[in-house]
């Protein structure tokens, strides 16, 4: 499935979600292949960015 994301958007250099909330952007790396306990570090990762994108929401 990566690579045919791949083939569809060569210019991106791996697969990843971004964030901005106002400061640096935040990438999210792909966990694909990788272990349990990376795909759980992840999940945390996305849920504690969702959390901030809807405070910021929140505060506008």
């Amino acid at each position: 499935m990566a690579e045919l994301a791949m083939k569809g958007f060569p210019f991106a250099k791996s697969p990843s979600l971004s964030f901005d909330f106002g400061s640096a952007d935040h990438d999210i790396a792909d966990p694909f292949g990788g272990s349990l306990r990376e795909y759980r570090l992840v999940g945390d990762e996305i849920e504690a960015s969702l959390q901030k994108l809807v405070q910021k929401l929140k505060n506008e």
